[in-house]
């Protein structure tokens, strides 16, 4: 058993630790819902892209837990990234626990290569995937977000219009703003999806079934200037 005094000092330095993190999380929340308020919109992509945004990708590293619908085996994964390119592989569960330790950016890439084996992906998983695939990512992101410090930052960005926008040498025009705001959209919409749902308010589909509503009026003539993601400062 510790001595009182050790247990103490470990007490006091956690609750040091939950200190510093409760105002990291205010200090950064405030800087997103100033962005917000000033743009109308809140442009994100990784944290090194996006600083202060950052944390709305599926790669940030925050730790979610996946259940394989199959083998009701719950697994711990590094990202929503990982967890999401691991659900691929339910059928396969001993491939699954290969994404437990892989960033975003490592299950992305494992999947690309494994998605080309036959024998690991068939033509009949690829099909059943394309039908859960949504399902699966808004059950994660709705497991990201019980995370209290995630659920506040998610809650600063207000009524702003939120995207995923791609750098130019990344270019997507289904998850994304294809780089230059004429993209669908879909991790963006999914995202405002959350934050409706959180907070209780009604929510309605476009024609594709996705979070419904436009961006500002600014958002086009801006977007195309990456300059000022940059600008915020990460805390």
């Amino acid at each position: 058993m510790l001595p009182v005094q050790n247990i103490t000092e470990k007490r006091s330095q956690m609750l040091t630790q939950l200190d510093q993190t409760i105002n990291q999380v205010d200090q950064q929340s405030s800087q997103v819902a100033d962005f917000a308020n000033e743009y109308g919109f809140v442009p994100f992509y990784t944290k090194e892209e996006a600083p202060l945004t950052g944390f709305l990708g599926n790669t940030y590293p925050i730790p979610v837990v996946y259940v394989n619908p199959n083998t009701k085996e719950e697994l711990q994964f590094s990202s929503v990234e990982a967890a999401f390119q691991s659900a691929k592989f339910i059928r396969t569960p001993e491939v699954q626990r290969e994404f437990v330790s892989l960033n975003g950016d490592e299950a992305f890439d494992k999947a690309q290569e494994l998605g080309k084996r036959s024998e690991i992906f068939s033509d009949e998983d690829k099909a059943e995937w394309r039908k859960r695939n949504g399902a699966v990512l808004q059950g994660l992101l709705q497991t990201k977000f019980e995370n209290p410090e995630m659920r506040t930052l998610l809650l600063s960005t207000g009524n702003a219009w939120i995207v995923e926008h791609m750098p130019s040498h990344h270019e997507d025009g289904f998850y994304g703003d294809n780089g230059n705001g004429t993209g669908r959209n879909r991790m963006g919409r999914l995202l405002m999806e959350e934050r409706a749902r959180i907070r209780g308010e009604a929510i309605t589909h476009n024609e594709n079934g996705e979070f419904a509503g436009n961006p500002p009026e600014n958002y086009q003539p801006l977007i195309g200037n990456v300059d000022y993601l940059k600008t915020p400062q990460k805390v």
